[in-house]
């Protein structure tokens, strides 16, 4: 089964959630196979983009997702941007998905283990 973890978080199921603020990451999947992931950052953000990235264990990062654009959301006083990607890959044990929006200097990054 996929666990997910954050810098040093404790381990978590393959569907959980990952924040280092203002980017929040959810990545949905199996083992190693990843269905889709779902990023967030706080606040409407006017033309915002985000985009999903890989950084292998070799250290190696390259773009699964381009810059998309994000689609802001409202939930009482919670505003957020959010971009929803389906991946529908499978990834070597791990590494590490990332999120990272134009409007935000942070990432949020959930690391794929067996």
């Amino acid at each position: 089964m996929a666990a997910l973890l954050a810098g040093a978080a404790p381990e978590a199921s393959a569907d959980a959630d990952v924040r280092e603020r203002p980017v929040g990451l959810t990545v949905r999947g199996k083992a190693l196979f990843v269905d889709r992931a779902v990023a967030s950052v706080d606040g409407h953000h006017a033309d915002t983009r985000g985009r999903l990235v890989a950084v292998g264990p070799d250290g190696y990062e390259h773009t699964v997702r381009g810059w998309t654009y994000g689609q802001p959301v409202s939930a009482g006083m919670t505003r957020l941007t959010i971009v929803i990607w389906r991946v529908g890959r499978r990834f070597e044990p791990g590494t590490q998905l990332c999120a990272e929006f134009a409007a935000a200097d942070a990432r949020a990054c959930a690391v794929i283990h067996r």
